[in-house]
């Protein structure tokens, strides 16, 4: 296993988080980590994530939105795209959106730690689910992968893709955000978009043929 750099090449397919993305369609790890349950709406993955994507074969980059909430003993979640066009971003977005179904962990070595995660995994872990998440493109058939979500105690989300069927030799995590503006902010760039000045590619991706 090897850690890629991010050629652009690569990038087509993976963001809509991560981008080609329409209803319901692990290493070693420190035994001294606990994840425990908490009520819905206290989780800290309760609610609304924002994520900048910048994958570079969309024609700009785009706002999408994670919505994540409890129906009875799992987690549901959506993803969509919102609309910027003060930013100078395309309006309106694609229409691509997904669906996740997702169990909470309680066990610390049931997360997967990618290679080349920036914090430590699972220590900065306060909260992770795992299960499918099912992408709609706006062309195109949908697609169902393996995919798991941590929360980080600095309220991060990372979302670990180990499987994503447009691209199965390769498994991927990119951050998002409690809001936009912190998106924007990890990641600057001149807004409104110019067409060029694009904001840095952000996801970890890991070589796994």
């Amino acid at each position: 296993m090897r850690t890629l750099a991010i050629p652009t090449a690569l990038i087509c397919g993976i963001t809509a988080l991560v981008g080609c993305d329409r209803q319901d369609r692990v290493p070693p790890t420190s035994p001294s980590v606990e994840l425990t349950k908490s009520p819905p709406g206290q989780a800290p993955i309760f609610g609304t994530w924002h994520r900048l994507n910048t994958d570079q074969s969309n024609p700009t980059p785009e706002h999408e939105v994670r919505w994540f909430r409890q129906e009875r003993d799992r987690w549901v979640a959506r993803y969509d795209k919102h609309p910027e066009p003060k930013l100078g971003f395309e309006n309106p977005p694609d229409g691509t959106f997904g669906n996740f179904r997702l169990t909470q962990l309680t066990d610390p070595n049931a997360i997967a730690c990618l290679e080349g995660l920036p914090f430590d995994c699972p220590g900065d872990v306060v909260l992770a689910l795992a299960g499918e998440g099912t992408y709609y493109p706006e062309t195109g058939d949908p697609f169902t992968g393996r995919v798991q979500h941590l929360v980080l105690d600095r309220q991060v989300l990372w979302e670990l893709w180990l499987l994503w069927p447009p691209l199965p030799t390769v498994k991927f995590a990119c951050p998002s955000f409690r809001t936009f503006d912190e998106a924007l902010a990890a990641n600057p760039f001149p807004l409104p978009f110019n067409g060029e000045d694009w904001p840095a590619f952000d996801c970890v991706v890991v070589d796994v043929a």
